[in-house]
């Protein structure tokens, strides 16, 4: 007996918001409580928590007075 190979279809939707987390829902069973409390996503935040900490504490970030005048500049150097 061979061994029968499956053919594989490509097909490109064009999807609402909302059409996708349903269809995330019908196929992973997930609901938005499942992955709010995923620890896989707490472990991230966290993680992004402390590096964001490290930067402040190592003065690595912008007021945002240095923001606007750095977004000024870029504004008149594109006009």
């Amino acid at each position: 007996m061979s061994k029968h190979k499956a053919q594989t279809i490509p097909v490109t939707l064009h999807l609402t918001a909302e059409q996708v987390e349903a269809l995330l829902s019908q196929v992973m069973g997930a609901t938005e409580e499942d992955w709010m409390e995923d620890p896989r996503i707490l472990r991230m935040l966290v993680e992004r928590d402390r590096q964001v900490a490290s930067e402040l504490r190592a003065g690595k970030f912008a007021t945002l007075t240095e923001l606007q005048a750095r977004w000024g500049k870029r504004r008149a150097k594109a006009k």
